[in-house]
């Protein structure tokens, strides 16, 4: 990838969407202050928050807010700041990491169509489909009607289960993400990238369930998103973390 792709992509996904400055510091914190006692330092967040366009007075906005939220913590070592995750934060972080990081979902072990009666609760577990239908990891009770799926969903099983416009956000996604993973020269530039793609990717494997992506399979356009997202984020460095006051 060079020099100008790198920055097209940095400003596409910048300028798309509703890029919120306190929940883009969430997404940094989770990605770079994970450990006990990891910080940063002011002028480390500063720096990358420039390389995204973001002001200075939107930054101190932001980390004000998550102060008050009690998301981060914050001190000072002389005249720098320094801000890590919470107890809280680093808990619920924590809770869904393997939902933003693991580069695939493991398939379900089988897949069934359930079709129910008018006014039947509909089964545990299960997509719905249409008006009574439904994908589910077990058959339906004795009341339902299931046949089990063996081979690949068609496509068009995805794209009744998952609701718009997460479908469209996940392939716009996939898309951006198409030339392949390159880390620029530049380590803040390299970094800055992992932190607005990862950022995109958070904002979306969080709105998939865990039970819908593995129902899924790997042959739909959250799978595809996930791998790519994957890929580069591998590629890219992590903001590390600045050394604790002793």
């Amino acid at each position: 990838m060079t020099h100008t792709e790198t920055t097209d992509l940095i400003a596409t996904l910048c300028q798309t969407g509703d890029l919120k400055v306190w929940s883009l510091l969430v997404t940094l914190f989770g990605d770079a202050a994970m450990a006990d006692g990891a910080v940063l330092s002011g002028p480390q967040i500063s720096e990358i928050l420039g390389r995204l366009q973001i002001r200075p007075e939107a930054q101190r906005v932001a980390l004000h807010r998550l102060r008050k939220d009690g998301w981060i913590t914050a001190t000072r070592r002389g005249r720098i700041g320094l801000y890590g995750l919470s107890t809280r934060g680093r808990a619920e972080t924590a809770a869904v990491a393997d939902r933003v990081y693991a580069p695939s979902i493991p398939d379900a072990p089988a897949r069934y169509v359930i079709v129910t009666r008018d006014g039947t609760e509909a089964p545990k577990q299960a997509l719905l489909l249409g008006a009574g239908r439904y994908l589910g990891p077990v058959p339906g009770g004795a009341d339902t009607l299931s046949a089990p799926l063996p081979g690949p969903l068609p496509p068009w099983v995805a794209a009744s289960a998952v609701p718009e416009p997460l479908g469209t956000d996940l392939a716009w996604l996939r898309d951006a993400l198409d030339h392949g993973p390159t880390r620029p020269e530049d380590p803040m530039t390299a970094t800055a990238q992992r932190l607005v793609i990862l950022h995109h990717w958070r904002r979306l494997a969080l709105r998939l369930a865990p039970e819908a992506e593995a129902l899924l399979g790997p042959d739909w356009v959250g799978a595809a998103c996930r791998a790519r997202v994957a890929a580069h984020l591998a590629a890219l460095p992590r903001l590390s973390p600045t050394a604790p006051a002793p």
